[in-house]
């Protein structure tokens, strides 16, 4: 990946000071420029990757904040193979996976109508959807929570204000899960509670 120009880091650094909430906080921006998103693609899309280095991973944001969905939308697209789209909503958010075919989702768990859990069980339960890395963001801080959260079928769950580098961790980690691994942690999950 080549590193970010000076005007690309200086427009990341000010995104991720200007959240009005205080969320992301700092983000290491020579930490972030040394990240390799194609270190982190699934077999398939690394493939594909390799022939068309245009091809970028798609990231679907669902989060009814729309200054922390434009802020991960602006950070991710900053640091180049990544096409973001945001939903405002968990039934927005489920209509956008069949036009969109994200990568990654990653959720809100608190929004109305359909909660971020309800989003992770529906995709968990279809077989098209069953293997996307999903990562859940929440204000929500009791263990409990975080539990509840990945039993419903999240890859990580990310408790808010966040940082961008750790959201970038999650999504690498969560697209290196194969169905068997995650498969085979929900079934952990469920056997200890």
């Amino acid at each position: 990946m080549t590193p970010l120009s000076t005007e690309s880091a200086l427009r990341l650094a000010h995104l991720c000071t200007r959240n009005a909430f205080g969320y992301i906080g700092q983000v290491c921006l020579a930490n972030l420029a040394a990240e390799q998103p194609t270190a982190f693609l699934t077999q398939e899309r690394h493939a594909i990757m390799a022939n068309d280095p245009q091809v970028s991973l798609r990231i679907l944001v669902i989060d009814d904040d729309p200054s922390l969905t434009d802020l991960i939308s602006d950070a991710l697209s900053l640091l180049g193979k990544y096409t973001v789209s945001v939903a405002r909503n968990g039934e927005a958010g489920l209509e956008a996976i069949t036009s969109f075919a994200p990568d990654c989702v990653v959720v809100d768990v608190r929004m109305p109508n359909l909660s971020g859990y309800q989003v992770v069980r529906a995709l968990r339960g279809d077989p098209t959807t069953a293997q996307t890395p999903i990562i859940m963001l929440s204000a929500l801080t009791q263990d409990r929570d975080k539990l509840i959260g990945m039993m419903s079928g999240a890859d990580a769950y990310l408790v808010k204000p966040i940082k961008m580098a750790d959201l970038l961790a999650a999504i690498k980690r969560a697209l290196r899960l194969s169905s068997e691994s995650r498969q085979q942690r929900q079934r952990q999950l469920a056997d200890d509670n």
